[in-house]
């Protein structure tokens, strides 16, 4: 009896302390809030990552099923968490990205839905989500009423960020596909002269913030050196204006970027620049100076004036190299046009002049 005493007293000790510790551990993570969110925040991107690489091996296999199976997954343990948007919103909308960007068949879009009308619950006011429902819901059902609805979301996106073409694109197909002339010609209306902007890309800030087309400004080197931005946020669609950049006391140079809050597609028309020298004004000819871009690219026109097409979400730099420094610059104006370009080959959608 003793013996069995001496052998079960370390048992005993040992079950209590491996007891002792989960209950401090359990105490730690319940009561600490800071603790419990840095546990959170390092698992949820682990899990991420699973459900991603998950997702792309069933993306191989074109097995939309088990993509939205898995989406709707994820979004439920977010919401476990909470209701609205939670630490997993990045990994959820990168896998909803990667499944909507690979469907091709209709029947691809519409096993969505369901995953889809989901997100909408924890996210009502992503842009994408909009524009995923309004595909996903008219895939295999083309009644009035279905159409209806998803063109309600469409012009939720377009509320939540009017400059972006995402959902214009979308929209436009599903009013041609339709014959719906009015809803084309107004969707054609607001995209050629929509500027708002909207979301903040998840990845980067642009210089001026949101993806809008009503800001821009110049980049120069004073006289010490120094580097300046002149801004201007007078930016206006389909209309030749002299802009204006003011550098605040008379500076030497032989070089300045313009730098535009751009979006796909834009259309710059560069027509003229002009120096003012304070004692007199300057415009310079073709022969005075060469522009090259970070991005866009130059197309021949008849005229000859500088016609570039911006073709990125990130802020647009136009390079001017003057081939001689010019002396006692206090305003540099550029005399230019923004044009949108069209997203249909239609009568209705060529040319802001035609709505």
């Amino acid at each position: 009896m003793k013996k069995n005493k001496f052998y079960f007293k370390p048992f005993y000790i040992f079950i209590f302390l491996i007891l002792f510790s989960l209950l401090a551990v359990m105490s730690i993570f319940i009561f600490n809030y800071e603790f419990r969110s840095k546990v959170f925040k390092s698992i949820i991107p682990v899990y991420n990552i699973y459900q991603t690489l998950a997702i792309r091996a069933e993306l191989r296999n074109r097995d939309f099923e088990a993509i939205n199976s898995r989406l709707v997954s994820q979004i439920n343990l977010s919401k476990q968490f909470s209701k609205t948007r939670t630490a997993f919103i990045n990994g959820i909308y990168d896998n909803f990205e990667a499944a909507f960007n690979q469907a091709i068949f209709a029947e691809e879009f519409h096993v969505l839905i369901k995953s889809v009308e989901e997100l909408l619950t924890i996210d009502p006011e992503m842009y994408m989500a909009h524009i995923w429902f309004a595909q996903a819901n008219i895939a295999n059902d083309k009644s009035m009423t279905s159409i209806d609805k998803s063109l309600e979301h469409i012009n939720k996106a377009i509320e939540l960020s009017s400059a972006r073409e995402e959902a214009y694109r979308v929209g436009i197909k599903i009013a041609t596909e339709n014959n719906l002339e009015f809803k084309l010609k107004n969707l054609c209306k607001k995209y050629f002269t929509s500027q708002a902007g909207g979301p903040i890309p998840r990845s980067h800030r642009n210089l001026f913030g949101g993806t809008g087309l009503s800001k821009m400004g110049i980049i120069f080197f004073d006289n010490d050196g120094k580097e300046v931005l002149s801004t201007n946020f007078g930016l206006q669609l389909n209309k030749t204006i002299e802009y204006e950049f003011n550098l605040n006391k008379k500076i030497n140079i032989d070089n300045f970027q313009l730098i535009i809050g751009s979006l796909p597609g834009l259309k710059i028309i560069i027509e003229k620049i002009k120096l003012d020298l304070g004692a007199k004004q300057v415009t310079l000819n073709e022969k005075d100076f060469t522009i090259s871009s970070k991005s866009a690219y130059f197309i021949n026109t008849k005229d000859k004036f500088n016609t570039l097409i911006s073709r990125g979400l990130d802020d647009e730099i136009i390079y001017f190299n003057f081939y001689k420094q010019i002396q006692d610059i206090e305003t540099i104006a550029l005399k230019m046009n923004f044009i949108r370009l069209p997203l249909i080959k239609n009568n209705f959608c060529n040319d802001i002049n035609l709505l």
